[in-house]
């Protein structure tokens, strides 16, 4: 009764020290007891099991007899002082044991090892260049396997049996970035193992189409073909043109360009860049404008005095003006929009004179415009003679005025510009010569009165520069 009741107690803590192993490896249990090993033969032992003796009863022994070739022998006391012996299966093959002490009562046993399925994949990684190819993997196995691939760009040989090997079949990388093919191989009741393909990234490569677009001279947009396999970006260098500043593979540049107002047809260079590419170029080129010109006022009317007026000429490329009359001068030509000045010389005559400017421009008619001068309002017909002297005439720095028997004693001496403005008055003596200084005035034409009582006395006097 003893023994049935210690017989029970070691089952009962064998079962609490085999709950941790069993998810692990299996655990084959031998009783030993009454001359005899329970059970004393063992067929589904695998690789990595564990055989365990647990004394039951009596004193005795576990000890190998025959093994497989690279086993580890074995020979431990099974008492209740040594109440275990755990020995772990390496080798596959057929073990006996005995009791030493009862070996020839016939307490004897045996287990037999099964290999199990085996599986492994070499080597853990094939690094392959950007371009199309096919790599292959060593599979070494006891068992069928399957094995597959996450990536659509690598397909493998989907199963084999035993040792094999596996082709990758790998498509060209057209990007610039190295990309990574995970294969997985599969054994029923093995951890799956894992291999990779490593694939280069592909050289960088760039092109723009076209090389140029020719536009016209108003504003408007074109476009660009990018083909390439990176990253890329793209600049002007003309503020007038812009265009998209980045972009990734292919793709399309748009160039905005503003209106040419010029004549003279224009280019942008657009540059573009991918890291390890060379740089790309094209253009744009934008026709110049058709020219204008226009010229306002049509006329200016002036005075029969000296002096300058302004024209203002309108136009978007290079011009020449040309006067028709030597008392009008003007500059000779210009660019855009300028002014246009005319210099004119007093008119001295009696009548009403006109000077045309013609200005041309290079494709278009001539402008025309005119200068018009009023007649000298002075006539020396009305001047009478005899009355005073003036000399020199013309003069520059003095003149010298003496006066006839007939004039009073006393006179009022004015000189006047042509359109009668006073610039000098004073009273003169007539008892002798009277010197007077007209160095301060422009050079033009005067009239000098002399006023005696009631009777102006007139004479035209030039000033000379």
């Amino acid at each position: 009764m003893k023994k049935i009741l210690r017989s029970n107690v070691f089952m009962a803590l064998f079962m609490v020290f085999m709950l941790p192993y069993t998810t692990w490896s299996a655990v084959h249990i031998v009783n030993v007891q009454n001359n005899f090993f329970s059970p004393s033969n063992i067929n589904n032992v695998q690789i990595g099991d564990v055989i365990r003796w647990v004394w039951v009863s009596g004193v005795h022994t576990t000890t190998s007899t025959t093994i497989p070739v690279g086993a580890a022998p074995w020979d431990s006391p099974i008492t209740s002082g040594s109440p275990t012996y755990e020995y772990t299966v390496t080798v596959a093959g057929s073990y006996n044991y005995v009791c030493t002490p009862h070996a020839g009562m016939g307490m004897v046993g045996s287990f037999t090892v099964s290999a199990g399925s085996t599986l492994s994949v070499s080597p853990s990684n094939q690094n392959v260049s950007a371009m199309a190819g096919s790599t292959m993997f060593t599979v070494t196995s006891n068992s069928s396997w399957t094995a597959t691939s996450n990536q659509p760009w690598c397909t493998v040989t989907p199963s084999g049996t035993g040792n094999g090997t596996i082709t990758a079949n790998y498509t060209a990388n057209p990007v610039t970035t190295t990309r990574v093919a995970t294969i997985t191989v599969s054994v029923s009741g093995l951890p799956s193992q894992t291999v990779t393909v490593t694939q280069a990234g592909a050289a960088a490569t760039l092109s723009v189409a076209p090389s140029n677009q020719n536009v016209a001279a108003t504003a408007g947009s074109t476009m660009f073909t990018v083909t390439s396999n990176s990253n890329w970006t793209a600049s002007s260098n003309q503020t007038w043109c812009t265009v998209t500043s980045s972009g990734s593979g292919n793709g399309t540049i748009t160039a905005n360009y503003a209106e040419n107002t010029s004549v003279t047809s224009r280019v942008a260079t657009i540059t573009v860049i991918a890291s390890g590419a060379a740089n790309q170029t094209v253009t744009v080129t934008q026709e110049g404008a058709a020219a204008t010109l226009s010229v306002n006022p049509p006329n200016h009317n002036v005075s029969p005095m000296a002096g300058s007026v302004v024209f203002m000429v309108t136009s978007n490329t290079n011009w020449t003006a040309q006067s028709n009359s030597d008392w009008c001068v003007t500059n000779t030509e210009g660019t855009g929009n300028a002014e246009l000045v005319a210099d004119y010389a007093e008119n001295e005559t009696y009548e009403v004179r006109v000077a045309e400017l013609v200005i041309t421009v290079d494709g278009l008619p001539p402008q025309t415009v005119t200068v018009t001068q009023d007649a000298s309002t002075v006539s020396v017909n009305n001047i009478p003679a005899g009355s005073f002297q003036l000399f020199p005439n013309p003069a520059q720095q003095t003149i010298n005025i003496s006066f006839d028997n007939n004039i009073g004693k006393e006179v009022q001496l004015t000189i006047a510009q042509m359109d009668g403005r006073i610039v000098m008055d004073t009273p003169l003596s007539t008892s002798k010569i009277r010197t007077i200084d007209i160095s301060e005035l422009p050079s033009g034409t005067y009239i000098v009165s002399v006023i005696s009582g009631d009777k102006p006395h007139r004479q035209i006097l030039v000033k000379a520069r």
